[in-house]
């Protein structure tokens, strides 16, 4: 946004209450602080305008009609100028409650005020929510998406939630998509945005992944996410797009750092615990619970630096299936007879990695990749060494990781491959 914009606004707010001189000279002052850094004279001109008007005493004051109204709002918006066009909405209401309200939001900076405009013109929310919602592409590119994310019913907005999932540009003087969403998400502490969007047929996974963005990058979104997710699970018709979604966010805390990924796996315990605690069951909670476990173990035998311990969270089970020890032993009779043979090569000359390479194998772990190998980066299999990779690109094996049957033990290092890295 502007960065003169907060400034400006307070200004004119102060300007529009004040009844003593005092608050006039100081709000004086500041004005042409903020004039003197605006260069463009057709805005600078349009500010003149506006600070000489709302200086004037209340009845001395002269008000644009709607037509006027709507041009000065326009252009305060296309600099970036939501908070003053927000304070004129304000002043200017008696004008632009005379607009139809389509073409209100065509004008309106954002959705508090077009709360002002169904209030100012006694309009039911739920009519003017009907009558936005029947034009989805419109209402995007608008206040009014905002508005009605933050208040419509989620049955009415599939086509405009579609929208705001495949993460498409908004005027540049509105939210971005995830804002919105992020917003709208955290005003609904119930959960009834949330379990909509995991109960829809979206045409394909991507819409899940840019809400698992979305709460990832938002805490109070994710916050509101972790409270509402197991009982959206419990649900006996949940779909396993909650799984997804978890799935999603397991894979962002397995690769995150620091702060995040103790407010990401902190996250996925509490779902587990919520699930576990509230002693329902359902097929989409048992799947949740699955993923969270599973996800637990990854993160359990691919972290070893102690500061990223320091920093992870994981909910486990401890009668996890497994081959039960026998004694005091932690690997079976023929487990231990590997060993030994471990110890018999490392004897006869080979070198350590060679022996603790056939010792592995033989105790049925299992090698992730070889050397030089070309693969598709998996962040659960694969550990980058390079830095910036995303899921899906090219890299080369650098070293190889193990597996114990569907259990990762150690993430195989990989690189770019040179063709991705001279893109």
């Amino acid at each position: 946004m502007n960065p003169l914009d907060r400034k400006l606004a307070g200004v004119l707010k102060a300007l529009n209450i004040a009844k003593v001189s005092a608050k006039v000279e100081t709000a004086g002052k500041d004005y042409r602080q903020i004039r003197g850094r605006v260069v463009d004279e057709r805005i600078g001109g349009l500010l003149d305008d506006l600070f000489g008007e709302f200086s004037k005493p209340a009845d001395q004051r002269s008000r644009p009609d709607a037509t006027r109204a709507t041009e000065m709002l326009n252009e305060l918006r296309s600099r970036e100028f939501v908070d003053t066009a927000r304070v004129l909405v304000v002043a200017w209401m008696d004008a632009l409650a005379q607009l139809p309200l389509k073409a209100f939001v065509n004008v309106a900076p954002d959705a508090r005020s077009i709360a002002l405009w169904c209030k100012k013109t006694k309009t039911k929310a739920e009519a003017a929510q009907q009558e936005l919602a029947s034009d989805s592409a419109t209402s995007y590119a608008t206040a009014a998406g905002d508005w009605l994310l933050q208040t419509g019913k989620p049955s009415s907005l599939a086509p405009l939630l579609a929208l705001f999932l495949t993460r498409q540009s908004r005027p540049k003087f509105l939210p971005s998509w995830s804002e919105a969403l992020a917003t709208a998400l955290a005003k609904d502490k119930r959960g009834a945005l949330l379990g909509f969007i995991l109960q829809h047929d979206w045409a394909g996974p991507d819409r899940l992944e840019a809400l698992a963005e979305m709460i990832r990058l938002d805490r109070t979104a994710l916050q509101v996410a972790v409270e509402n997710i197991p009982q959206i699970a419990e649900r006996k018709d949940a779909k396993p797009s909650v799984a997804e979604l978890v799935k999603h966010l397991a894979t962002a805390a397995l690769l995150a750092e620091g702060a995040e990924r103790k407010r990401l796996t902190a996250s996925l315990a509490r779902i587990g615990t919520g699930i576990v605690l509230s002693g329902k069951s359902s097929p989409a909670a048992e799947a949740v619970l699955s993923v969270i476990l599973e996800s637990g173990r990854h993160v359990l035998t691919t972290t070893r630096a102690d500061e990223a311990k320091q920093q992870t969270w994981i909910l486990q089970n401890l009668a996890a299936p497994g081959e039960k020890p026998s004694g005091g032993l932690h690997v079976t009779l023929e487990g231990a007879q590997h060993l030994a043979v471990a110890f018999e090569k490392a004897d006869q000359g080979f070198g350590p990695r060679d022996v603790l390479t056939v010792a592995a194998r033989n105790l049925g772990l299992t090698p992730i990749g070889r050397k030089g190998d070309p693969v598709i980066y998996n962040p659960i299999e694969h550990e980058d060494v390079t830095g910036g990779l995303l899921p899906g690109d090219k890299v080369v094996f650098q070293e190889e990781g193990w597996r114990w049957r569907n259990e990762i033990l150690m993430r195989a290092k990989v690189a770019a491959s040179e063709g991705e890295r001279n893109v």
